[in-house]
């Protein structure tokens, strides 16, 4: 006898992935607030990485407690990074302003435009394909 065990993807996908894809494309909006706008940058990104930390820390109290790690645990982990990474890249415009750097602030912030998304589309493929393939 064989037993067949599935489990439906609705509930995390709606509560979970696609708040925090939205999230993580809203703070990629940043990019286009201008360079001098250090205040305006850091609040929209950090006021995602704040939500994003409390979405995860909230579904980690709703699922049962394992000792490895899920797929949702690299989910959430992963567009913390990539918020985690904006900023980086925002700190590097400021310090490229601040000493004077002004000509590879624009290759900074194109490469924060480009690249960041460009990743996650990356990530999302080999996530969701790993995700949504039979177990061996």
């Amino acid at each position: 006898m064989k037993l067949n065990l599935s489990r439906k993807l609705n509930y995390p996908v709606v509560q979970s992935y696609i708040p925090s894809a939205v999230f993580l494309t809203v703070s990629w909006l940043a990019f286009f607030v201008p360079p001098e706008s250090v205040a305006e940058r850091l609040a929209v990104a950090m006021t995602i990485m704040l939500t994003l930390t409390t979405m995860f820390a909230s579904e980690r109290q709703n699922v049962p407690r394992v000792s490895y790690i899920t797929y949702l645990d690299v989910w959430m982990l992963t567009c913390i990074v990539f918020v985690f990474l904006e900023l980086a890249a925002f700190t590097l415009v400021l310090h490229l302003i601040r000493t004077k750097r002004e000509k590879t602030v624009p290759l900074v912030e194109n490469a924060g435009k480009v690249v960041l998304p460009l990743f996650f589309l990356l990530f999302n493929s080999v996530y969701w394909s790993l995700m949504l393939s039979p177990p061996p």
